[in-house]
């Protein structure tokens, strides 16, 4: 048996919108340069991943992704976060 402790971020209404699920999508998005190729790579709809994206960006008040014609990139978001941590994905890690 061992302690464990989950974290994650909730809105004003209590209701959770980031956590380790949108914290992997990040980084699958990273990784694979896509939010198409990320939500396939992690086995799930593309509808659920841009939602997870969707919300957590409305609640945030800014963007975690860059769209282009052809999918979503995080390179915006890695730009933002430059200030705070040398790699953002390293910095969100709960």
């Amino acid at each position: 048996m061992k302690p464990s402790i989950r974290t994650y971020l909730c809105n004003d209404e209590n209701h959770r919108f980031f956590g380790e699920g949108p914290r992997q999508l990040l980084h699958a998005i990273d990784e694979t340069g896509s939010l198409r190729s990320a939500a396939l790579s992690m086995n799930m709809a593309y509808t659920k991943a841009l939602r997870i994206i969707r919300d957590a960006e409305t609640t945030l008040g800014f963007p975690l992704t860059v769209r282009t014609t052809t999918d979503f990139r995080t390179a915006a978001w890695r730009k933002m976060l430059t200030n705070v941590a040398p790699n953002p994905i390293t910095a969100l890690t709960l």
